[in-house]
């Protein structure tokens, strides 16, 4: 999973490891990382399988808590950064250093090409268009965003969103997106 800027992500906690990991970020600061791990190649059969660099970084704003120790939480996403190195820790979870990716800077990026295809999607699917308007109406980064989140299906396409070094890239990304949906009628599960 990827938590995107602009998002909230809810999580059902049960595994041990995860219980004591949400205990300690309510106990001290309610801030963790949500990384993504590499599955397949050679790493697949390690205990502790390779993370990707990309992380988003979250906020618990919801906890419900559960008799048995398992617990809801909603985690609202604050920030992108890239695992710098992993720590050796004894707690049963893992522990990371990142790095903040640098602010992103919505002059240049070509939001306008994305409203003006969110116009034409409108037309073809009139179902969509309340919720399309709306997304119109956001300020370029919320606009990307929201439409990253829904059309970013592929955990690498949304991943590599999340790590682009430029907010112009992360508009190249989307509108690819909204492209394939309009040719198509499916987001490509490509990168």
């Amino acid at each position: 999973m990827v938590l995107l800027p602009g998002t909230v992500l809810p999580l059902h906690v049960f595994e041990p490891r995860y219980r004591t990991l949400i205990a300690d970020c309510l106990a001290a600061d309610p801030i963790l990382g949500i990384a993504t791990v590499q599955t397949g190649g050679a790493d697949c059969d390690r205990s502790t399988p390779q993370l990707f660099p990309e992380i988003g970084v979250g906020r618990i704003v919801q906890y419900q808590p559960f008799r048995d120790g398992r617990s809801n939480i909603v985690v609202e996403a604050v920030e992108r950064a890239v695992l710098v190195a992993e720590l050796p820790t004894s707690q049963p979870y893992r522990v990371a250093t990142a790095r903040a990716l640098p602010p992103r800077d919505p002059r240049g990026g070509g939001v306008d090409r994305l409203r003006l295809l969110l116009l034409q999607l409108g037309t073809v699917s009139g179902h969509a268009q309340d919720e399309l308007r709306r997304i119109c109406a956001l300020g370029d980064l919320a606009l990307v965003d929201a439409l990253a989140s829904r059309v970013l299906v592929d955990p690498d396409a949304r991943r590599a969103y999340l790590g682009r070094a430029t907010f112009s890239a992360q508009v190249a990304d989307v509108e690819a997106q909204l492209a394939e949906l309009l040719i198509t009628g499916e987001p490509s599960a490509q990168a």
